[in-house]
C-alpha cells in the first residue's frame, strides 16, 4: 500500500502551489488539450488548494472556493498512474472535511460526464442538464453536509 499525504495549500505563495499547478497542467492542458487561458482562470488566489503526495511524489490536486455558502470543488486532477487507486476519493474527502470545518453548507461541482459515477459513489447527486465546458460534456453535482 502506498503512503498518501494530503496537504492544504492555503494561498499562491505556499511552496506547494507550484506542484498543484504542474499536475493541473499535465492533466488538463496536456492530457485533455484544455487551453492554458481556460485552465488558468484567475481564481486560484480565491481558492483553497490541496496537494496529494503518493510515496512523497506530487500526484493529485484539487481546489475549492466559497460560492453562495457552498464549497465549489474545481480542478480535481490525478496523474494517470494513480487513477483508480483511491487517491481521488482521498482528495475529495480532505476537501470536504476542510469545507465542513469552515462551516460551509456542502460541496457543489461541475463533473465531466465520464467522472459522474466516481462522485455518485461519494454521495453527490446530479443537478441540471448536460453542458459543454472546454468542449467536454459536464453535469453539475451537489452534496449537502
Amino acid at each position: 500500500m502506498s503512503a498518501i499525504t494530503i496537504t492544504v495549500v492555503p494561498n499562491l505563495q505556499h511552496p506547494r502551489f507550484a506542484d498543484c499547478a504542474e499536475i493541473r497542467r499535465i492533466v488538463f492542458q496536456v492530457g485533455q488539450e484544455v487551453s492554458r487561458e481556460r485552465e488558468v482562470d484567475g481564481l486560484d488566489g480565491h481558492s483553497v488548494h490541496f496537494i496529494a503526495d503518493v510515496d512523497g511524489r506530487p500526484t493529485g490536486t484539487a481546489r475549492y472556493r466559497v460560492k453562495d455558502g457552498w464549497a465549489k470543488a474545481e480542478r480535481v486532477a490525478v496523474l494517470a498512474r494513480a487513477r483508480r487507486t483511491g487517491l481521488g476519493r482521498a482528495l475529495m474527502s480532505a476537501l470536504e472535511s476542510h469545507a465542513r470545518e469552515q462551516g460551509i453548507n456542502g460541496v457543489i461541482l461541475s463533473s465531466q460526464e465520464e467522472a459522474i459515477s466516481f462522485y455518485e459513489k461519494m454521495h453527490y447527486r446530479v443537478v441540471g442538464e448536460s453542458y459543454l465546458d472546454a468542449g467536454i460534456p459536464h453535469r453539475d453535482m451537489k452534496k449537502p453536509f
